[in-house]
């Protein structure tokens, strides 16, 4: 009888301990371990954990001494760009729908690490990245244990534990099978690649190579199409800032002292036409000083509200990108086109 409730237990158990040995095998999120490659894997990836493991990996060999952090609107500052401004080894270290909490602890690890230094620092945010001035939890804001300071039990967990939600494995599971990308795979399967350059981790666009193919018909019969027909109502974020995220703030800026950091804050445009709240560009400027932070969710940028500009409601082109950092580093530049 006991014999037959074993067998019977190890049955039910069988598939479920078949794939905990194909994940092992596979390693779908890359954390199991070490690559020398991290940006032509078909599964997406959690950004802020890829960004440290491929800074480690290839930290010796380029002297990465300038970050780009911030959210996944970082995408549009190529540190290939930002290299004409600034003297220094860059590297793109942002994450999934980052906040200043995020930030501060990635910027905290990285003043941990021996020898780092921090010459340059382009800090990118979205108004609401202001709210959370404590670390996000949950793999898409997950960090590996030396930035985060958990246990390495609980950051493999984390990663099992998404590999098992259907949300993941059935996609994933029919991508394997049939190596077809479909839509249903979105946001598990990256349908292009690379994903990211070698070793600057600058953001490889699609959406570029699509709309030099197609021209306006990017916007007019292609993926644009939704930003060209809606229209939006401009309209002023909440005021963020408090007190906690006035001290998170204040820790970030408190590391850019003691290395002597050159830095921008840059709050990025949205097609949205949502503005920044005054309140918080006023306190940004007050910890930061004014003549460090950039708010191009404002009134007089408006103008840049053109679909054209967008590849989303939030993501705006490289050119752009290009456009701001123009702006921010070169005093000559005061018009807004």
């Amino acid at each position: 009888m006991q014999r037959k409730f074993y067998i019977k237990s190890l049955l039910i158990a069988l598939p479920f301990l078949l794939l905990v040995g194909y994940y092992v095998a596979a390693d779908p999120f890359m954390v199991l371990r070490s690559y020398t490659d991290y940006d032509h894997s078909r599964v997406y990836q959690s950004e802020g954990t890829i960004s440290w493991l491929k800074y480690k990996r290839f930290r010796a060999l380029r002297h990465y001494d300038s970050f780009v952090m911030g959210t996944s609107t970082t995408m549009s500052f190529q540190t290939t760009y930002w290299s004409k401004y600034i003297q220094g080894s860059p590297f793109r270290m942002f994450g999934n729908n980052e906040a200043i909490g995020d930030i501060a602890l990635k910027l905290e690890a990285l003043d941990r690490q021996e020898g780092q230094k921090i010459k340059n620092i382009l800090i990118v945010l979205e108004a609401n990245s202001l709210a959370k001035p404590q670390p996000q939890s949950g793999i898409m804001h997950a960090v590996p244990p030396e930035v985060s300071g958990q246990s390495e039990c609980v950051f493999q967990a984390m990663f099992l534990q998404s590999f098992f939600t259907p949300k993941f494995l059935f996609p994933y599971l029919q991508y394997q099978f049939t190596h077809q990308y479909t839509h249903k795979m979105k946001g598990v399967i990256e349908p292009t690649l690379p994903t990211r350059a070698t070793y600057t981790n600058d953001a490889v666009i699609d959406a570029d190579n699509q709309i030099k193919a197609t021209g306006e018909k990017y916007w007019t019969d292609g993926p644009g199409k939704p930003l060209k027909e809606h229209t939006y109502t401009v309209r002023t974020a909440p005021q963020y800032i408090y007190s906690q995220q006035r001290e998170c703030l204040q820790r970030i800026y408190e590391i850019c002292r003691r290395h002597q950091t050159k830095f921008k804050i840059i709050i990025s445009p949205r097609l949205d036409k949502v503005l920044t709240n005054p309140s918080d560009v006023k306190i940004l400027e007050e910890i930061f000083g004014k003549e460090h932070v950039f708010n191009f969710a404002s009134r007089p940028y408006l103008a840049w509200s053109d679909y054209h500009n967008f590849y989303d409601d939030t993501h705006f082109s490289i050119a752009l990108g290009c456009r701001i950092l123009d702006i921010i580093y070169d005093k000559k530049i005061t018009s807004i086109k």
